[in-house]
């Protein structure tokens, strides 16, 4: 997976989890609409591990924010 595409894949999934409901969005929801947005199938193991990390890294941003 190229920078590129890694780059492109972050921006749209922090765009999609800005905008969504987190008590209802899943992984799973996430990269189904990355995929949409993007026009790229992301249901290999890499992309799907990237996508974690992703959620994850974003996660960690919003909980500290919350505690500053």
């Amino acid at each position: 997976m190229g920078l590129k595409i890694q780059e492109r894949i972050e921006k749209t999934v922090r765009k999609i989890l800005e905008e969504s409901d987190m008590e209802k969005m899943t992984e799973h929801k996430i990269r189904k609409q990355a995929s949409a947005e993007l026009n790229l199938d992301l249901s290999d193991p890499p992309f799907k591990a990237f996508i974690c990390y992703v959620v994850e890294s974003f996660l960690e941003q919003q909980q500290q924010e919350e505690l500053e």
